[in-house]
């Protein structure tokens, strides 16, 4: 059942979250087999304010949901696009082997890949993944209102993901 509900959301064509919505504009589609956005947790948590009390024990299920996930993509260039740190974090386990406990600070891997010579894709099962992280949409306002270098980056990194797949 679990499998027919990945594939069911993944078909989902046209459907497109609003925060996706936003930081691409309507010629885009980031619904092509090519791109694929998460938040990354599957399970458990009822509101943002139970998040980091759940997350050592919600991550290693999400973790098996978000492999099979990106398994079914045929593509052999995938863009991820994580919302928020702890979806930055399942992505950067899956791809680099590091802890779930260890959170990673989204902002500051945001300012470390600004630079397009710092995008290199990561091989995941045969895959050339490249990892394009956004502000979760319930930290949006809070994190970019006066921060224009996070605006900034965010613009660019939709940029390079549009010239990517055009």
């Amino acid at each position: 059942m679990e499998d027919d509900l990945i594939k069911e959301c993944r078909e989902q064509k046209g459907v497109v979250p609003k925060r996706i919505g936003e930081i691409f504009d309507k010629g885009f589609d980031p619904s092509a087999d090519e791109i694929y956005w998460t938040h990354s947790l599957k399970c458990v948590p009822t509101s943002d304010k139970d998040i980091k009390n759940r997350w050592k024990a919600c991550a290693p299920f999400c973790e098996g949901y978000f492999m099979r996930e990106i398994q079914l993509i045929t593509s052999e260039c995938l863009v991820l696009i994580p919302l928020g740190g702890y979806a930055l974090t399942l992505c950067m386990h899956l791809l680099k082997g590091c802890p779930l406990s260890n959170v990673v600070p989204i902002t500051k891997y945001m300012q470390a890949h600004a630079s397009p010579d710092s995008e290199k894709p990561f091989n995941f099962n045969g895959k050339r993944v490249y990892v394009f992280p956004f502000i979760h949409p319930s930290y949006h306002e809070v994190w970019l209102k006066d921060k224009p270098v996070l605006r900034g980056i965010e613009e660019c990194f939709a940029e390079r993901i549009r010239e990517m797949n055009h």
